[in-house]
């Protein structure tokens, strides 16, 4: 059993005080803080016994310390969730403040932290943690763990969905469990009447939504070719104003400029465009837009293109900016 299904399978006295979970993906973070909230804090006592908090709030450590030393109100215990994205993944100057309140921790409180990144366990205040409570780091599935929480969700809508289909919303999405889910959601939505989803029809869908950001995308390439910053920057917040998610606009930017790199090797060997398409196994039209847009580069522009905005993805998956957004418009500008 995990670690996870370890600490939600427990009965209420068994609880530690402390638990602090944290996770690249919000999506997991939010799951896990759904399933706590079920499994332990009944809708009759939330109202009196169950505080949320947010470490963006200047008096985040004074309320959370309040708090916790509040005695519960008919109710064997007290319940606090704080979202984390400030404190315990680097060195705070409220760290002393925190150590000595976890070394302390009210037996009556029990306090769940939802860290969004990546905590550094070296710190004082997160070995505090683990001498008197949790620490467990969620991970999205992989392999056949991602294939089964894929069918998963089909099955939860009433859906089956085949072996190629799952393949393809992998390829598409890696294990974005939230760009997934809300997929998933599109297309279940656009075949209510049919049981069985298969990847032709999952391709319906992400072809047709897909077709129109690829064009945007061409064009945001061709802009950086021409080192027209601000055209490329508008096309990017365009496609943030239609609702794509910061995350796939990424993705789909560095695809493209991997294909890119791809494509100009293959075109300096003397292949054409119908050959590179086979030898890629991509479709021709994508291959036949990418033969003629490398002219616009040199190779080793692409290679740092493709590192800025690698740079730009870990930028966003270490919080170094608090909207992701930024974090690839700084990659744009900076080219």
């Amino acid at each position: 059993m995990s670690q996870k299904m370890k600490i939600l399978n427990k009965n209420l006295k068994e609880l530690e005080s402390i638990h602090l979970i944290y996770s690249n993906e919000k999506y997991l973070l939010e799951e896990f803080r759904k399933k706590f909230e079920n499994e332990f804090i009944s809708e009759d006592i939330r109202d009196f016994n169950l505080n949320y908090l947010d470490d963006d709030k200047s008096n985040f450590v004074q309320s959370l310390a309040s708090k916790s030393k509040t005695l519960p109100t008919f109710a064997e215990k007290r319940f606090i969730i704080a979202n984390c994205k400030n404190y315990f993944l680097n060195k705070s100057s409220e760290d002393n403040k925190l150590t000595r309140l976890f070394n302390d921790f009210p037996t009556k409180t029990i306090l769940l932290l939802l860290v969004n990144g990546e905590v550094d366990k070296r710190l004082k205040v997160n070995k505090a943690v683990k001498n008197n409570g949790v620490i467990l780091k969620l991970n999205p599935p992989k392999y056949q763990n991602l294939d089964n929480w894929i069918r998963k969700k089909f099955q939860e809508k009433g859906k089956s969905v085949d072996k190629a289909g799952i393949n393809l919303l992998e390829e598409m999405f890696s294990n974005n469990l939230q760009l997934l889910e809300n997929e998933i959601e599109k297309i279940v939505s656009c075949f209510l009447k049919k049981k069985s989803i298969t990847k032709k029809d999952i391709r319906k869908i992400i072809s047709r939504d897909s077709s129109l950001k690829e064009n945007v995308i061409f064009s945001l390439t061709d802009a950086l070719s021409e080192r027209n910053k601000e055209k490329a920057v508008t096309l990017f917040n365009e496609m943030i104003v239609n609702g794509e998610n910061p995350l796939m606009i990424l993705s789909m930017i560095k695809r493209q400029i991997r294909l890119l790199i791809q494509v100009k090797e293959l075109k300096n060997k003397g292949y054409k465009h119908k050959k590179i398409a086979s030898i890629l196994k991509e479709h021709p039209y994508p291959i036949k837009k990418c033969f003629y847009q490398v002219d616009n580069f040199q190779a080793e522009e692409l290679d740092i293109l493709l590192e800025r905005f690698l740079e730009a993805n870990l930028d966003i998956l270490t919080g170094k900016y608090k909207e992701k957004k930024v974090a690839i418009e700084m990659a744009i500008l900076n080219i």
